[in-house]
């Protein structure tokens, strides 16, 4: 992954964002030209320099507006099977939402930071406010 940021810094300080012309540049560990192309054209395409400017300023500004987890590189569906394993019962996405953004402290689970644990507070409103009348799964896809 590393090698790949390098080759479009470099292309990038080179020929600056004219991505057709980084097409007739492979790195040397690129064997087949036609993954480059491939790769080339998919970072031409208005969604992902969108996504990409979003991610880039989320860096910069440190993250404060997104909501960081603990889960690894396990899926959250993957934690889900784990949590029912080890409880040996249905789980909801609120457990789901716990075990992935709440680390172990001296003090306890802690959220992992502010917008996680607003995320789980409002969840928690808008069940008092919805009780059985909305499932679990619809309220947390509401927020």
């Amino acid at each position: 992954m590393r090698e790949l940021a390098e080759t479009r810094r470099g292309l990038t300080r080179k020929f600056g964002d004219e991505k057709e012309i980084w097409k007739d540049y492979p790195p040397k560990w690129c064997k087949n030209l036609e993954y480059w192309k491939g790769l080339v054209l998919i970072w031409s395409k208005d969604k992902f320099v969108t996504a990409s400017a979003t991610n880039r300023t989320n860096r910069i500004k440190g993250g404060k507006e997104v909501v960081h987890h603990v889960a690894g590189s396990r899926s959250s569906y993957r934690h889900k099977e784990v949590l029912i394993s080890e409880k040996g019962a249905p789980v909801g996405p609120k457990e789901v939402f716990d075990r992935t953004h709440m680390r172990e402290t001296p003090q306890g689970k802690k959220y992992v930071n502010e917008n996680t644990k607003k995320a789980a507070k409002e969840y928690l409103d808008l069940k008092a406010f919805y009780g059985d009348t909305m499932n679990d799964e619809d309220i947390w896809g509401s927020l």
